[in-house]
């Protein structure tokens, strides 16, 4: 049966795609511990992929999938292996960055944006539409909607506040999807590991945001300086709670498979990004950084 595709709008057979491109699940699953995942959402069950949706035609898909190539080969694989690289980009690196706003917010949109205004509804809308003309060349550049890329990396000093026991898992190991507003700002985030790329849907102070621009034509990444406002910072360290809140459910059950899993490849625990994102909140947290995973018991 055909059906029109949501970016270009051509009855097409639609094809099934990732909301968040396939290359950062594969990445986690083989540099993880135990070679799979769990969800925040449902920590219990293991899973081998994320959100997936027939929403595009094969050229469409196409398109997308050259853009992510671009970055997993440029940007992605290159500074997990080897960080503090500055990498130059060509407009590739926009195209990526929008199509995957597009498809967060396609997919948050779905789940209902009530704690929205009518004016960021109307801008989210706005955004949606501006980001598919920028995807099919209709359009140079996506003006106020901006693309900003953050990379971040493993915390070591923890003056900034009080930190999560487990900062570090959070930033580098999870994936995530949000929007997040209030009376003077509305983006997207998408979480993939530790690229953060957020989509402006309204923002009233844009020059708050300083090094993490994505340009439409080149442009440098990668361990430059940058600002982005004080709440931001407090929004990632408040998920990072959220997140061990989550995983401090996991049960005993799913925790000895874990453990039989381990320990039946203890090489390949030791040489796994989970380990040495765990070993970054010990050095941090201490013995609280296991406590966040595997809480004690209660009496009784």
């Amino acid at each position: 049966m055909l059906q029109p595709c949501r970016l270009c709008g051509v009855p097409s057979e639609l094809q099934e795609s990732h909301v968040v491109p396939a290359f950062v699940y594969k990445w986690l699953k083989e540099t993880s511990a135990t070679g799979f995942i769990r969800f925040g959402q449902n920590p219990n069950k293991r899973v081998q992929d994320g959100y997936k949706e027939y929403w595009l035609c094969r050229d469409c898909e196409k398109r997308l999938n050259a853009w992510e190539t671009k970055f997993a080969t440029n940007i992605f694989h290159p500074i997990n292996e080897n960080g503090g690289q500055r990498i130059r980009y060509g407009e590739w690196l926009l195209k990526f960055c929008i199509s995957v706003s597009w498809r967060t917010l396609l997919k948050l949109k779905e789940f209902g944006l009530e704690h929205f205004t009518e004016p960021q509804r109307a801008a989210a809308d706005g955004a949606l539409t501006t980001w598919a003309k920028c995807l099919l060349g209709e359009q140079p550049n996506p003006g106020s909607f901006e693309q900003h890329l953050l990379p971040l990396d493993a915390i070591e000093d923890t003056s900034a506040g009080n930190l999560s026991p487990n900062i570090n898992r959070y930033i580098l190991r999870t994936v995530d999807l949000d929007v997040v507003r209030s009376d003077s700002i509305a983006f997207v985030v998408t979480k993939m590991s530790k690229y953060f790329v957020l989509g402006f849907i309204d923002v009233k102070y844009p020059k708050q945001w300083r090094g993490i621009k994505i340009h439409a034509r080149e442009g440098l990444f990668g361990s430059g300086d940058f600002t982005m406002p004080v709440k931001f910072r407090d929004y990632i360290f408040d998920e990072a709670k959220k997140y061990g809140a989550s995983v401090a459910k996991i049960s005993e059950k799913q925790h000895q498979k874990m453990d039989a899993l381990m320990w039946k490849n203890i090489d390949r625990v030791s040489k796994s990004g989970s380990f040495q994102a765990m070993k970054h909140d010990v050095r941090n947290a201490g013995k609280a950084a296991f406590d966040v995973h595997r809480p004690k018991k209660p009496p009784g």
